[in-house]
């Protein structure tokens, strides 16, 4: 569906010289001339493994022009024809700036954004945010303890030492039955052998 058309005008200031020029626009894209917006910006900044982040703004103020309005960009292809285009014709993207919903300047805006941010591989980590809750979680706890009772727990803790001897440990295990156990399949393996 073709949207509606609006006329509007914007001065060119040429060195002394100033032009009035009418240009038509629209107020609205479709679903896939967002696409192409963002896509479009998102692809100059983004070249390959290159990140040009100085382009996003000069690409986005191109972007408004050849998407909503009906002014023949196709002759502007280079990064500078693009810069030299709009140094001249800075009064139409402040124009446009004016006419176009705020709302979907600012959608627009954040779109290009997240698609450059994904290709970038920089968004939300699912894993980044479990971190920060499960520290925020440890802070809190952490804030709960009550210092006394920590100090007798860790007074219990320093007498430990003296329970747990090497020859403790091994005559606890020695009296495990998964040790028997172990024993009585190793004493029977070597009176077999024998």
């Amino acid at each position: 569906m073709e949207k509606k058309m609006y006329t509007g005008t914007y001065t060119v200031v040429d060195g002394e010289n100033e032009k009035e020029i009418t240009f038509n626009y629209k107020k609205e894209l479709s679903s896939i001339e967002r696409i192409s917006f963002v896509n479009s910006i998102a692809e100059t900044v983004i070249n390959g493994t290159d990140y040009y982040p100085t382009l996003e703004g000069v690409m986005f103020g191109f972007e408004l022009v050849r998407s909503f309005t009906d002014i023949d960009t196709s002759n502007i292809v280079t990064i500078d024809e693009i810069d030299d285009f709009l140094e001249v014709n800075d009064n139409l993207i402040r124009t446009l700036f004016e006419v176009i919903d705020e709302k979907l300047i600012k959608g627009l805006m954040e779109s290009t954004r997240k698609v450059i941010d994904h290709r970038l591989a920089i968004y939300e980590s699912p894993l980044a945010n479990s971190l920060d809750k499960l520290i925020n979680t440890l802070e809190t706890k952490l804030n709960e303890i009550n210092v006394n009772d920590f100090m007798g727990f860790a007074k219990k803790l320093s007498d430990v030492p003296n329970e747990l001897t090497a020859e403790k440990m091994l005559e606890a295990y020695a009296n495990t039955d998964i040790f028997k156990k172990k024993f009585r399949e190793v004493s029977k393996e070597d009176n077999e052998g024998k």
